[in-house]
């Protein structure tokens, strides 16, 4: 079991967390911008497998309902996570969808070779086609290997950090001073 990480926001007041405007993102309540980062910012710099435990520190005199706070701040993160996961699926999609197509034209460009390397006679012209074809062939491989290698990562990375976020434990704690 891993022990919680705290994360602590001092508010003047409870809405300071969220959007100004109520007709935002079909009237839910989402996280400003600045609270956001600031929240994403602290949970990256935890362990990765840690259990996070958001504490929001509000004056004495605000009233407030816990439940809805913690509600509209984890489904602010599960909406975050939810959109990290498409972007992952639709990189992945992309990928092999571009590998496919390039790994057919590598083998259009290896075919033209060996029509180059039967009908014009060896020599610097030959070569330097044959040559040609076979680069490009292999550059076009080039975006597909690196969406399937390494682009999809910051998508998952981001969609576990989320998926934290919109587990963690939301606290509010009133203080008399701020």
């Amino acid at each position: 079991m891993n022990l919680p990480s705290e994360i602590t926001l001092r508010l003047k007041n409870v809405e300071d967390i969220f959007l100004a405007s109520p007709a935002s993102l079909y009237c839910k309540r989402t996280l400003n911008e600045n609270a956001e980062e600031f929240i994403v910012e602290q949970a990256m710099a935890l362990p990765r497998h840690a259990e996070i435990s958001l504490k929001l520190v509000i004056p004495s005199y605000e009233i407030i309902m816990e439940n809805e706070v913690a509600t509209a701040i984890h489904k602010h993160f599960g909406f975050c996570r939810e959109k990290s996961e498409r972007k992952l699926k639709h990189t992945i999609q992309l990928g092999w969808r571009s590998f496919i197509i390039g790994f057919i034209f590598l083998t259009v460009m290896f075919l033209l070779t060996k029509v180059i390397n039967r009908f014009l006679p060896q020599g610097g012209l030959a070569i330097t086609l044959r040559e040609l074809l076979i680069i490009l062939g292999w550059v076009a491989l080039w975006r597909p290997a690196d969406l399937l290698l390494y682009d999809w990562y910051p998508h998952k990375r981001d969609a576990n950090l989320f998926g934290r976020l919109e587990r963690s434990k939301v606290q509010l704690i009133l203080n008399d001073v701020i």
